[in-house]
């Protein structure tokens, strides 16, 4: 797994340069290509050399704890016999070329899988039984593994079925991007082919950089462990994450991801061993957030914290993406879980940290806990796609993350405008409470919960209809309507407004100017509300006298009345002038100090004769003296000014 040496974050987004890679003392890395470093340093692509403050990036081993590694994704057994001071145990670490290369063979539905070395384990996941044996089938309802009429690999049995034909065909599927920043994704897999992420603007093989992102012959995502243009898995941890979450459904392959229409971005930050360096895995990051991603899946973290980072993560987040992250697997040494405030990135701000669940809703026992965690999700024998066209179960928080990242594209495909906490709200106000009332540090608010996110998130209420509906003229062939806003569940989109039974406009606003009316007639208006999935309101009505048309003539003047008034009156101070966007009055003592301003609506208070005006009553308590009222008021660009002197005597 990644090495994270601590540093502080930043929100801005950082100039990712290379500094120098680490190898484990013991790993297996024979044919391992350097990533940085060791043949000076290697040319990044454009796009991550430009516009940004350098990052002083140190060439230094991993920082340890103990015998321990900050940043592995291995389990115990697998850790021992890879660092200084741990006893080697007959297993050989992770599979390479020849040794320990599992065999898969494609069966009814099922990948058999044949070791030949049974003490291997796949990276990241748990020590298994026995690759050998058969499983047994979750009861429905409760269970990780589904077939293909259930639609989803993992997600608590019939409920994410439910959740697909309660969010309607326009919806269900999960729309949007996918970022899968992980080993890779095996892109010739059956079951997720056909739901990768092409770059619409990249042409293949020209050698050319077509959409002038800084990356070249970029159609299928980058390869940031080895820089180059093949996301190819060649772990078979990326691949797993990307079938939970979007495998496609109704090909009668396998099963069908959580959100089985979203798109895939294969981008591989981790190597053949799994492991990454923190810039190949920020570099991946800020190219998911340039090229379109809506979620990001990072299966993997670290203890401590690295200033790039989580630079990377702030910049995804500030720019509207989901970014959803593994809460751990727990101390690599010991396997026992972490608090995850001391794991990166789940702990970061805004990330939405995933612990795990096995089949009975209990928590898993190598998940990380802490009040950073949000959420749980199946994550004990998961069954997903895996390299060779196959299929294969594995546990961890890595299988738990995917579940979440495919509900947020599910979010966003009903909801595409939704913010980042809105998205992370939804996720957890529909969980499924486990452990302590209410959030506590194990399963964070709960379970998610597909069908009880459908419930939340899909809209069936219409909006209240407008109150304190009201229609004033402005002129003899103009009228205003503005009313009171109404509410909804989910927010209202607009308004639509009908003069005569006629449909005249949508607006956004509380309110709508008419013209094109007709001097001394009478006009009903009628108003409703609509939401954002087009949902009506109730109408409410108002009605309106145009004036008579406006004299010949007619000028602009004040006339404040009565002048002189006497100390105790509040005089009237009268504006002759048309309906305005912009009216505001000042009133200036005889030495020229102002001694009052206020701003008027700019609708008439009434007509005479078709001759419109505005009235304020000045109420303040004024002193004797002559007095200068200056009138300033503006319409289309255009300034209208009045001025007039009035009198206050004892």
């Amino acid at each position: 797994m990644v090495v994270l040496p601590p540093g502080p974050g930043g929100p801005a987004r950082p100039r990712l340069f290379p500094g120098r890679g680490w190898r484990n003392p013991r790993s297996i890395q024979k044919s391992h290509r350097p990533r940085f470093g060791d043949g000076g340093p290697r040319r990044l692509p454009r796009r991550s050399r430009r516009d940004l403050p350098v990052v002083d990036v140190p060439a230094r081993r991993p920082t340890f704890e103990g015998n321990t590694p900050v940043c592995d994704r291995r389990t115990p057994r697998e850790n021992r016999g890879r660092f200084p001071g741990a006893a080697r145990p007959r297993s050989r670490g992770l599979a390479r070329p020849g040794h320990g290369v599992p065999r898969v063979a494609r069966t009814h539905g099922r990948a058999a899988v044949r070791p030949r070395d049974r003490s291997v384990r796949r990276d990241g996941r748990l020590p298994r039984r026995s690759f050998r044996r058969g499983r047994r089938a979750p009861p429905p309802g409760a269970g990780v593994l589904h077939a293909e009429r259930s639609r989803s690999f993992a997600l608590l049995g019939p409920g994410c079925d439910s959740c697909h034909r309660r969010l309607g065909p326009h919806h269900r599927r999960g729309r949007g991007v996918v970022a899968v920043v992980d080993s890779g994704v095996e892109l010739t897999h059956p079951d997720l082919s056909a739901n990768l992420w092409t770059n619409p603007g990249e042409i293949p093989t020209n050698g050319l950089d077509d959409d002038a992102n800084g990356f070249v012959d970029d159609v299928r995502g980058w390869n940031f462990a080895y820089d180059n243009d093949d996301p190819t898995d060649d772990n078979g941890h990326g691949t797993h994450v990307a079938g939970t979450v979007s495998s496609t459904a109704d090909n009668s392959e396998g099963g069908a991801g959580v959100a089985f229409d979203a798109q895939i971005m294969a981008l591989k930050g981790l190597d053949f061993f799994g492991d990454g360096s923190f810039q190949s895995l920020a570099n991946a990051i800020l190219y998911a957030v340039d090229n379109g991603a809506d979620v990001i899946n990072a299966s993997w973290g670290g203890e401590g914290s690295e200033s790039t980072l989580s630079s990377a993560v702030a910049y995804a987040i500030s720019h509207g993406v989901v970014f959803v992250a593994a809460a751990g697997n727990g101390d690599p040494l010991t396997g026992l879980p972490i608090n995850v405030a001391n794991f990166t990135p789940a702990s970061l701000p805004g990330v939405i940290a995933v612990g795990a669940t096995d089949i009975t809703d209990t928590r898993a026992s190598f998940s990380n806990f802490g009040t950073k965690l949000a959420v749980t999700a199946p994550g004990v024998d998961v069954r997903s796609t895996w390299l060779g066209g196959s299929y294969l179960e594995e546990s961890g928080t890595s299988m738990a993350s995917p579940h979440v990242a495919g509900l947020a594209a599910l979010v966003l495909s009903y909801w595409p405008t939704y913010t980042v906490a809105q998205v992370k709200n939804v996720l957890t106000s529909s969980v499924d409470d486990l452990g302590a009332p209410g959030f506590d540090i194990f399963y964070g608010f709960g379970r998610v919960n597909a069908q009880s996110l459908a419930a939340t998130i899909v809209d069936i209420t219409s909006p209240t209809a407008p109150t304190n509906v009201l229609a004033v003229p402005l002129a003899a062939d103009r009228a205003r309507v503005r009313w009171t806003a109404s509410t909804d569940d989910h927010g209202v989109a607009g308004y639509h407004l009908w003069r005569d039974g006629v449909f005249v406009a949508t607006v956004t606003a509380t309110s709508h100017d008419d013209p094109g009316l007709s001097p001394a007639t009478l006009y009903g208006y009628t108003v409703s509300a609509f939401d954002f999935k087009a949902h009506e309101s109730p109408t409410a009505a108002a009605s309106v006298q145009t004036p008579d048309a406006t004299p010949a003539g007619f000028g602009a003047s004040a006339l404040p009345f009565p002048n002189p008034a006497r100390a105790g009156q509040d005089p009237t101070l009268r504006l002759w002038l048309p309906y305005m966007d912009r009216l505001e009055i000042s009133i200036y003592d005889s030495a020229g100090g102002l001694v009052h301003r206020a701003r008027l609506s700019g609708e008439p208070t009434g007509f005479v004769n078709g001759a419109p005006y505005h009235d304020y009553l000045w109420t303040e308590e004024k002193a004797a003296g002559v007095y200068r009222l200056v009138a300033l008021g503006q319409k289309d660009g255009a300034s209208s000014r009045v001025t007039a002197r009035f009198t206050v005597i004892r």
